[in-house]
C-alpha cells in the first residue's frame, strides 16, 4: 500500500462547520500578544476537525509554505511571515493537528503522521498551489516530504531547517512519556532551551508559544509526535515513515537549501549528514550560537535563504 493510500483511507469530508464549544473558548482568548501575531486566521475544515492556516501576501498559486515541529506552532514563523510577505512573495503556514489554533483531540490514537500528512495534502490542494516552496522544520519535515513525494510536479524547492528524514531517537515514550511531556510542558521547555547560547525571549513571546496548551488534555499532540518514532514495525506511522524515507530520492533533484542550527541539543549533527546524503546538491549554511528553532532566532537567514532560493529557481 501506497503513502498515497494510507493516508486517503484515514479521511472523510466534513458536512458541517458549527464550533464546537472548546473552538468557542479558544477563539475567545486573545490572539495578538501584544501584536507580534497580526495575521487574521483562516480555517479548513477536513475529517472532524477544524485546521487553523493563514494566508499572507499576494495571492497566486504559488507560495511559500511554512510547516513547524513538535512543540511549536505557526507562531515561530512570524518574522519570515512578515518579511516574505513584504517582499511580495504569498506565504501559507498551516498549524498542523493539535498545535497553535488548530483543534486538539484529547486522544493520542487520534494524531498520526499519516492524518498530518493528509492535512497538509488536503489544505494544499484546496489552496490550488502549483508552484510551493516548502519550509520545514523539526517534524514539519517528514509531512512536508510526505506531500512532495506525492506532488513532486507542483514542489519548486525546499528550505530544511533543524529537520530530519529518519525518526530521531530522543527520548523514551514510557509511561514517564505523559507525565513529562502532557503534566510539566517538558516538550516545548526543552525546544525553547535547546542548546540556544542566548534565549531572552520577551515575556509575550513565551506566552504566545504556550498559549495553544494550556491543560493536560490539550498536550497529546505533542505526545503523540514523540512516539512516532518508538511505534511498533506494523504500525500506520512506521508504514508511513518508511514510505516517506524510501521514496526521498525523487526529490533529490530539487533545488534545496538547508539551515543549521549548530547549537541544537535535540537534533544531534548526524541528522544533518543525513540530509546532505538525500539532498547533495542542497546548499548548506550552518549557524553557530543558534539551536534548534532557527526561524526564532535566525529569521533573517531563513528570509534570506527563501528570497535567494526563490528568485533562482523555478517559474516566477
Amino acid at each position: 500500500m501506497s503513502a498515497r493510500d494510507d493516508l486517503a483511507t484515514l479521511v472523510e469530508p466534513t458536512t458541517s462547520h458549527d464550533r464546537t464549544p472548546a473552538q468557542c473558548a479558544m477563539d475567545d482568548r486573545d490572539w495578538l500578544f501584544e501584536g507580534a501575531w497580526p495575521f487574521p486566521p483562516r480555517w479548513h475544515f477536513v475529517d472532524g476537525v477544524r485546521l487553523h492556516y493563514i494566508d499572507e501576501g499576494s495571492h497566486n498559486p504559488n507560495a511559500v509554505v511554512l510547516l513547524h515541529g513538535n512543540a511549536t506552532w505557526s507562531f515561530l514563523y512570524r518574522k519570515v511571515i512578515s518579511d516574505l510577505s513584504k517582499a511580495g512573495l504569498r506565504v501559507v503556514a498551516l498549524d498542523q493537528l493539535g498545535f497553535g489554533r488548530s483543534d486538539k483531540p484529547h486522544r493520542v490514537k487520534e494524531y498520526s503522521l499519516a492524518r498530518h500528512c493528509f492535512f497538509l495534502e488536503s489544505l494544499l490542494d484546496d489552496l490550488a498551489l502549483d508552484s510551493v516552496t516548502l519550509v520545514t522544520h523539526d517534524w514539519g519535515g517528514p509531512v512536508a516530504f510526505s506531500w512532495a513525494i506525492q506532488n513532486p510536479d507542483r514542489l519548486r524547492s525546499l528550505v530544511l531547517l533543524n529537520t530530519f528524514v529518519h525518526s530521531p531517537h530522543y527520548s523514551k515514550s514510557n509511561f514517564i512519556g505523559p507525565i513529562l511531556l502532557k503534566g510539566a510542558h517538558r516538550g516545548l521547555h526543552r525546544i525553547i532551551n535547546s542548546g540556544q547560547v542566548k534565549t531572552n525571549l520577551e515575556e509575550h513571546v513565551l506566552k504566545a508559544y504556550f498559549a495553544p496548551h494550556p491543560s493536560w488534555d490539550s498536550r497529546a499532540g505533542i505526545l503523540a509526535f514523540d512516539r512516532v518514532h518508538s511505534s511498533r514495525k506494523s504500525s500506520i506511522n512506521t508504514k508511513v515513515m518508511k514510505n516517506i524515507c524510501n521514496d526521498l530520492g525523487v526529490l533529490s533533484n530539487k533545488p534545496t537549501e538547508i539551515v543549521w542550527g549548530l547549537e541544537d541539543s535535540l537534533l544531534p549533527i548526524g541528522m544533518l549528514d543525513q540530509l546532505r546524503n538525500v539532498f547533495p546538491g542542497a546548499g548548506v549554511r550552518t549557524l553557530k550560537g543558534v539551536g534548534h528553532l532557527v526561524p526564532e532566532f535566525a529569521p533573517s537567514e531563513v528570509t534570506r535563504t527563501v528570497l535567494e532560493l526563490h528568485e533562482g529557481h523555478g517559474p516566477s
